[in-house]
This record gives C-alpha cells, structure tokens and sequence, in this order.
C-alpha cells in the first residue's frame, strides 16, 4: 500500500511538472500595445496643443467658420494595420490607410500613405496621447513655420 502511495505521489509530481512546462508565455509588449492601441479614439480637443501652444489659442483667431470641430474627431485603429480618420481633416494624415509599429519600438507608429511617425506615449486601454508632426504650408497653422508638431491625448470613447 505505501509502494502505490508513493507511485501515486510521483506520478502527481511529474504531471505538475509536465503542466508547468506546458504554460503559454506572456504576451509581448508589442501584442499587448497592439491590443491597447486597436479601437476608435476620439480626441480631447482641450488637450491639443501645436508646437506647444493651445488650439484654443491659435483658432482664436481664425473666424468660427473656418476653426476645425475636433469634438468630431474619430481614429479607428485596426489590429490588422488599418486606420480612418474620420470627423476633421488632419493636416499631413491622410484619411486611412496602414499603420504599424517602427519596427520593435512600441511607443511609435508609422502611418500611411505619408510616413508619418507618430509618437505614442501614456497608453491604456482607455487612453493615449499621440505627437506627431505635420506640414504647416496651406493650412491656418502656417505661421507656426514650415512644420508644426502636434501633441493630443485620445481616449476610447
């Protein structure tokens, strides 16, 4: 009776062993960023600033009529590496097309058309704040000069 006690005693001790083994690996960063940053964002206009600045400020004085209505702002990021823009036309962003990580980095995105690296920093599954760089030519921020840098925190509505 002791021999089978202890038969049944190792037998018990290899299966835990054998299901130690067998564990899945965590996720990587890159798949946990990936499942963070994949969903539709909208942002808060009241955190957008260009080179520095408050858009409050600048569209101040730009008449009403021609100010952007950020509150429409939607970013659908898909985990299969689409993206649309939707609600306000972003100056150097096209309106969809692929993104993806910059290689192994997870704090940075490459959007296109238009190599657009963008920043990535404080991501959750609820929020994120992007900064990224943008022709200025053309557009009401042209007096910033040439290239203007744009930092805004998103949240997933």
């Amino acid at each position: 009776m002791k021999n089978n006690g202890l038969k049944l005693l190792l037998l018990m001790l290899a299966s835990l062993i054998i299901i130690q083994g067998c564990k899945k690996e965590g996720a990587s960063p890159q798949d946990t960023a990936r499942d963070n940053i994949s969903r539709t964002w909208r942002v808060d206009p009241a955190s957008i600033t260009i080179n520095g600045l408050p858009i409050a400020t600048l569209l101040a004085q730009v008449p009403p009529a021609a100010r952007p209505d950020f509150t429409r702002l939607r970013m659908t990021l898909e985990k299969s590496g689409t993206y649309k823009v939707e609600g306000v036309d972003l100056a150097g962003i096209a309106p969809s097309g692929t993104w993806a990580f910059d290689g192994s980095r997870t704090d940075r995105i490459i959007l296109n058309p238009g190599n657009v690296a963008a920043d990535i920093s404080n991501l959750t599954s609820t929020t994120m704040t992007i900064n990224y760089p943008f022709p200025t030519a053309g557009t009401i921020y042209a007096p910033l000069g040439a290239t203007a840098s744009v930092r805004a925190n998103l949240v997933s509505p």
